[in-house]
């Protein structure tokens, strides 16, 4: 496994478990937690440790910067306007 590939796989899961703890999910964020910790020890892979590492410094950070990006309930149908816009275009252009 590459670092590029730890990182993405790190990321997606610490990210995962701060979507359950928003959300009212507490006993599965933890129990992801749990998962998370134990299978990068029992791998002894320093990449994915470090990874890991990385990718909570990366959620806590954005999490103390731009909260409403971590939190469940807070971004219904961001992507909408922004697509509805791109697809204007190209139908402009076409």
């Amino acid at each position: 496994m590459t670092f590029l590939e730890s990182i993405t796989l790190m990321l997606s899961l610490i990210y995962s478990g701060s979507l359950l703890y928003t959300g009212g999910k507490k006993l599965g964020a933890v129990l992801l937690l749990f998962v998370i910790f134990f299978a990068t020890l029992a791998t002894l892979y320093w990449p994915l440790l470090l990874t890991l590492i990385l990718a909570c410094v990366i959620v806590t950070v954005v999490h103390k910067r731009v909260p409403h990006l971590t939190q469940v309930n807070q971004r219904p149908n961001i992507d909408r306007p922004l697509t509805h816009h791109v697809w204007d275009s190209i139908n402009r252009l076409c």
